[in-house]
């Protein structure tokens, strides 16, 4: 049974599954809140950046009707301010105080299962209405690893038989590339997607370019030596984009260095007083030469959250 313990020196919750031992942090010391160690018991790898964290809400932003951008649009910086903090055997539940009338009220749960799963369920209920509302869910991992995405082909894709591998996600290892080279890598999950990401939200703070459409909300960071990834998803209905940076040998290029998987959940518009949930899943599991596990666990996630 997943155990749950406090620490109250360094501020942090431990953790320990069967297969998996770490670290939560529920304040916003920094690295800020979320997961600041993840290790795979039987092979000593440690998936966490050594300087951040993972399954961290980093900003709520949305299309502003008078026109703001960049850090002038956000509806709060979930990094920041007060939170009551509870928890239980297996979980922890974050509820920040309100900063903002004009700002969503949110809360997050972190819940951890057997064998080596971290459940997250992110709130938001809007005091106000918002436009292309996202809460963007950062993981920055540690570099050794390499990032992977699941693409959709189109028709576009083979001349002489189009469409032939329309049904099948294109697994993709995501490497450097000077076309791209210095902005986050955007998969939107259709074309009402592709424009929120460049809509001026992340001016000044970073360049997001949008590639190819996703085929499923999952991603992973794996070390091919170990033979073991760390997978990232959530639900179609819930994310609207996947984002990653990129394996480089350049120890100098940032989102190298960075490494992040980053989701982007709800979209869409929110209206006052309505409650909006979205559900993320890191799962850790070892990889056979197929890299089959991913989508296995993938096929479980949809079907424990089916009609939630």
């Amino acid at each position: 049974m997943a155990t749950l313990d406090y620490q109250s020196e360094e501020k942090v919750y431990a953790f320990e599954t069967a297969e998996i031992r770490g670290t939560l942090r529920p304040g916003n010391e920094f690295p800020h809140h979320g997961l600041t160690h993840l290790v795979h018991k039987a092979t000593g790898v440690e998936f966490v950046h050594p300087l951040y964290a993972i399954l961290n809400l980093y900003r709520f932003m949305h299309h502003d009707p008078a026109g703001a951008t960049g850090m002038d649009s956000d509806l709060g910086n979930p990094r920041q301010g007060e939170r009551d903090v509870q928890a239980d055997d297996n979980s922890v539940t974050l509820r920040w105080a309100l900063q903002d009338p004009t700002h969503p009220e949110m809360a997050i749960r972190y819940e951890i299962a057997e064998p080596a799963t971290i459940d997250m369920t992110v709130t938001v209920t809007p005091n106000a209405s918002a436009r292309d509302f996202e809460a963007l869910l950062a993981c920055y991992f540690d570099p050794i690893h390499v990032p992977h995405v699941y693409l959709a082909r189109d028709k576009f894709e083979l001349e002489d038989e189009p469409g032939r591998f329309a049904d099948e996600p294109e697994l993709a290892s995501v490497v450097v590339n000077p076309i791209f080279r210095g902005g986050v890598l955007a998969y939107p999950r259709d074309e009402d997607a592709v424009g929120i990401s460049v809509d001026g939200r992340w001016r000044d703070i970073a360049r997001f370019s949008p590639v190819r459409r996703y085929k499923l909300p999952v991603c992973f960071q794996a070390d091919h030596q170990q033979h073991v990834a760390a997978v990232l998803m959530s639900r179609p209905e819930d994310c609207f984009a996947v984002s990653s940076g990129y394996d480089s040998p350049d120890a100098r290029d940032r989102f190298h260095k960075h490494n992040p998987l980053y989701l982007s959940l709800f979209g869409g518009t929110l209206e006052p007083g309505v409650a909006r949930t979205a559900r993320a899943r890191l799962v850790v599991t070892e990889l056979d030469e197929d890299l089959s596990q991913p989508l296995k666990h993938y096929a479980a996630f949809l079907e424990e959250t089916a009609g939630a």
